[in-house]
């Protein structure tokens, strides 16, 4: 097995520090559904 390479790692780890805010928000809207915030968003605004 080869090791990776340095320029390997650091675009591996600049990709999850961009996809991290996409995980976070995605966790959010997650407990959102199940949580107390669901009534407020699924109600329809006239």
């Amino acid at each position: 097995m080869r090791a990776f390479s340095a320029k390997t790692l650091m675009v591996f780890g600049l990709w999850l520090i961009a996809a991290l805010p996409f995980v976070g928000a995605i966790a959010v809207t997650d407990e959102m559904r199940s949580g107390a915030l669901t009534s407020e968003m699924v109600e329809p605004q006239e």
